[in-house]
């Protein structure tokens, strides 16, 4: 696929992610009774308008990807003016609803994100079936180490170690460096299982004192091996469902981690961390990985991961993300008043200049990278 149709599967796939985003404010507003003036499709300039329903006019933009909604009473500066005109009523305005309903409009972008994430994992698990750990799998071997001469190769599985004359079975990586770490200085039988015939081997566990840096006790790399388990037909979408859950929910963490690595980053030495992408770099490592050659169950999976990273970033409580919006309407509950919507607007307007320049320096340097790795320039 080439770099140009991989951008072009890119946009496709944030258009709709943000679509679907979009379509969660549009419900959650009409479900507390909010007009909602337009949703877009694409942004302005307006191309022309499809159809009015519910109140709500659809309209279709001249840039083609994403879209966007207008609520009534959202910028509570223009309700005066603006609001009036419209002969809506000032309990059909966002601003009139009570915090909790704002609150609820204002996340369930985000949430639908999350849900379509869930969704999206659960249907690849579905078809693939459900990943579960077989053993552990040898992902390289040093040269010159006890695992070498004891004639290990790659790919091998380890299915048990022999401690003292006892078969003890080996399910993930970490129980295989707790038994291969206690048996220092002493040689360990490997059970190993090799293209589907069993073998066992006698490793040398060096001591801590004569490895190398860079490698372990026996020198070989190692990682969980995963069978994807199919289970009876009428079972397979409930069991694909709760590993989507799980999988999203992992994976929503493991980008809280990474975003407060980064901001502590930020913070205490004023860098960006270096494996941090825009959407140049995404695009790039998206061809470069071969992710959208996979089919479809590839662009499912893509799409899965950018809903759940769309998801974690938005409420995130920063100004000009959905995240910020909440909190504004927490400190007002807290304060037991209304912020002034100057004052919400500059703090909007600040959070999205920072995230534009973020996002321009992460940009320039996905372009630095790409050219080096295109060995255009070094």
């Amino acid at each position: 696929m080439t770099l140009v149709l991989t951008l072009l599967v890119f946009l496709l796939v944030l258009s709709f992610l943000v679509l679907i985003h979009e379509a969660g404010h549009f419900v959650a507003a009409r479900m507390f009774g909010v007009v909602v003036y337009e949703f877009g499709f694409g942004y302005p300039p307006r191309m022309m308008g499809l159809f009015v329903k519910w109140g709500t006019e659809f309209t279709l933009n001249y840039l083609p990807f994403g879209g966007f909604v207008r609520l009534a009473g959202e910028e509570r500066e223009e309700v005066q003016e603006g609001e009036k005109e419209n002969l809506v009523k000032s309990d059909d305005m966002f601003c009139a609803k009570s915090a909790w309903q704002r609150v609820v409009i204002i996340v369930a972008g985000a949430a639908v994100n999350f849900v379509f994430g869930v969704l999206a994992f659960g249907t690849i698990f579905t078809w693939l079936g459900i990943p579960q750990e077989q053993g552990v799998v040898i992902m390289g071997v040093d040269e010159g180490t006890p695992a070498d001469e004891a004639g290990v190769e790659m790919e091998d599985r380890i299915v048990a170690v022999v401690v003292e004359g006892e078969r003890q079975e080996v399910v993930t990586t970490n129980g295989f460096v707790e038994l291969v770490g206690g048996m220092e200085g002493e040689r360990v039988g490997l059970v190993l299982n090799r293209k589907g015939e069993e073998m066992e081997v006698e490793v040398y566990a060096r001591k801590s004192e004569d490895i190398p840096d860079g490698q372990g006790a026996m020198g070989v790399e190692v990682s969980s091996g995963v069978e994807f388990v199919k289970y009876p037909l009428w079972e397979m979408p409930f069991r694909g469902a709760w590993y989507g859950i799980k999988t999203a929910v992992a994976f929503g963490w493991m980008i809280l981690q990474t975003v407060g690595v980064m901001v502590g980053d930020l913070v205490a030495g004023g860098k960006v961390p270096d494996d941090l992408s825009g959407p140049i770099g995404i695009v790039y490592a998206a061809k470069k990985e071969n992710i959208l050659q996979e089919g479809w169950l590839g662009i499912v999976n893509f799409a899965a991961i950018l809903s759940i990273n769309l998801a974690i970033v938005n409420v995130l409580p920063f100004p000009a993300l959905d995240g910020g919006r909440v909190l504004f309407v927490f400190l007002e509950k807290m304060l037991g008043k209304k912020f002034k919507p100057v004052y919400e607007r500059y703090a909007n307007m600040a959070g999205f200049g920072l995230l534009i320049l973020v996002v321009v320096l992460v940009s320039l340097r996905d372009v630095q990278t790409i050219l080096v790795d295109l060995e255009i320039f070094k």
